[in-house]
């Protein structure tokens, strides 16, 4: 239902530390592989990317650019191990490189390290202290934490720095949209957009903001508008999804919902927008399967362990009463927050 937070700081984080990869490694005439690297994660083609910096690794074993390169197509890809690595790797190579500190946050992150994140995004700014995308970096980390106040404070410290950032806005627009400050929030996500109008992260949080707002119809248009930025946005798919679904679209929520777990079969979130999206069709058993599902990947996620109480009760099975005390012991007010949108 509600995402992590780093599901927005990676797609623009990630972008940012790619920015500081310097310009002769991002000409497009090349072919070397460290060019071939650049233009298969621009592209999207982020396997690709994989594949020619280990080509270009395998050629020059010292070559930090690669490793760093790698970690980042790694941690858009979510093979987070792999990503921590090549980041540690390319630090060994160089101690003194605030772009591999930088990057490895991110992915320390992405990992739930929060503390290690923290110490390397320390590290990187102590190494560059007007490196704006490393506070950014280290806004979304404090955004993680649920330490907003901090993380509204790098985000700004990063704006100074740098004022055209548009991934400063997306990530300060995050910290006002866990505080409920959705008006805010919508503010700094019409900054990034002003600054860059292909952001689909700017619209996917801006989507995010009017949705817990309430405000459906221009929710769905901004996801709309982030997937047809970026056809491979998987949380865009999830987020108009569950939203067709609270407006009684059912069925093309469900094509939704399909694509983003087409696209990230293994996402707890999108599995649980299915699960109420067959819930609101009537289909009880296969919304259980998705929370069933759901729950195996994020056993805390309490919208899937009270939809799924609520649906085995309506199939006449006392069980679900444990579903729902659980839910309500992780979030006390998801009865009514649940109740508003047709599961009780």
């Amino acid at each position: 239902m509600r995402r992590i937070f780093f599901t927005v700081a990676l797609a623009v984080v990630a972008f940012a530390c790619w920015a500081r990869i310097p310009a002769s490694a991002q000409v497009n005439t090349s072919d070397t592989e460290n060019q071939k690297c650049f233009r298969n994660f621009s592209n999207g083609e982020y396997s690709s990317a994989v594949t020619a910096c280990t080509r270009a690794i395998n050629l020059n074993s010292d070559d930090e650019w690669a490793y760093i390169e790698r970690c980042t197509a790694y941690d858009v890809l979510g093979n987070y191990a792999a990503a921590l690595s090549d980041c540690t790797h390319a630090i060994v190579l160089n101690p003194r490189d605030e772009n591999a500190f930088a990057m490895r946050c991110d992915v320390q992150g992405n990992m739930g390290n929060y503390g290690a994140a923290l110490t390397d995004c320390n590290q990187a700014i102590t190494l560059n202290g007007n490196d704006a995308d490393a506070y950014v970096s280290r806004c979304s980390v404090f955004n993680n934490m649920g330490t907003y106040g901090a993380a509204i404070t790098d985000c700004t410290q990063a704006i100074t720095l740098n004022p055209k950032l548009e991934s400063a806005y997306v990530n300060r627009g995050v910290a006002y949209d866990d505080q409920h400050a959705y008006d805010q929030a919508i503010a700094e996500y019409n900054q990034a957009i002003a600054l860059d109008p292909k952001d689909n992260v700017a619209y996917f949080s801006r989507g995010n903001a009017y949705k817990y707002k309430g405000d459906y119809t221009h929710a769905v248009a901004d996801y709309t508008t982030a997937i047809n930025l970026n056809p491979k946005d998987a949380d865009s798919y999830n987020g108009r999804c569950y939203t067709n679904a609270i407006l009684g679209q059912a069925q093309t929520a469900l094509a939704d919902c399909d694509q983003a777990l087409q696209l990230r079969p293994n996402d707890a979130n999108a599995l649980d927008s299915r699960g109420y999206t067959y819930f609101k069709l009537g289909q009880l058993d296969r919304a259980i399967a998705d929370y069933d599902a759901a729950l195996k990947l994020n056993p805390r996620l309490a919208p899937a362990l009270y939809g799924r109480g609520v649906a085995e009760i309506k199939r006449g099975n006392p069980a679900g009463n444990a579903d729902i005390a659980a839910a309500k012991a992780i979030q006390p007010n998801i009865a009514a927050a649940m109740a508003a949108l047709g599961v009780s």
